[in-house]
């Protein structure tokens, strides 16, 4: 069967502001009851608290109790992404979608040495956007901070909505499967 997990990624948050704004987001978990304080530690992180269903789709009770339904904090530099499609990229300028090449990877490979403001040009018109600022029909984003939620229902919009308003950052959601 699997796992699956939702990912609330912050690609505009800094690396420096990553673990207190990830300290801020489980904190207004914790206090609204969607996570329990306790973390169950590591990859684990922390259960769903009582009022987590209310933050979902329907259907948390066909998941809920398992070992690995827990909520993790990542920090660092990190490529989020679905885990099971092939990389598909949208320019913004003129729509073009198209499966990133030779450029576009020697630009995550700098991203990931850490350099944040690495730009990848559109192949067919020529745009160029920062690296993480780029989005397509494929689920991925990079990012230093980022909510992992395993095997819960999907996350309804009012609680990405809130965690957004929370910190002042825009989110970008990533659902995969393992």
């Amino acid at each position: 069967m699997g796992s699956s997990f939702q990912v609330v990624a912050f690609p505009s948050v800094s690396a420096a502001d990553a673990r207190e704004l990830g300290d801020v987001l489980l904190d207004a978990l914790v206090e609204g009851e969607v996570v329990r304080p306790v973390s169950r530690g590591g990859a684990l992180g922390h259960p769903p608290g009582r009022r987590a269903h209310e933050h979902t789709e329907p259907g948390f009770e066909y998941t809920r109790g398992l070992v690995n339904d827990g909520v993790v904090v990542e920090t660092g530099r990190t490529g989020f992404d679905a885990g099971q499609h092939g990389l598909v990229v949208r320019c913004r300028a003129c729509e073009h979608e198209h499966e990133p090449g030779v450029a576009f990877m020697r630009g995550v490979q700098r991203w990931a040495e850490g350099e944040d403001d690495v730009s990848y040009a559109c192949p067919k018109c020529g745009h160029a956007e920062r690296l993480v600022r780029w989005d397509g029909p494929t689920a991925w984003a990079f990012a230093h901070l980022g909510l992992k939620f395993w095997n819960w229902p999907t996350l309804l919009p009012e609680l990405v909505t809130s965690l957004e308003a929370r910190i002042g950052h825009r989110a970008r959601i990533v659902r995969g499967r393992l």
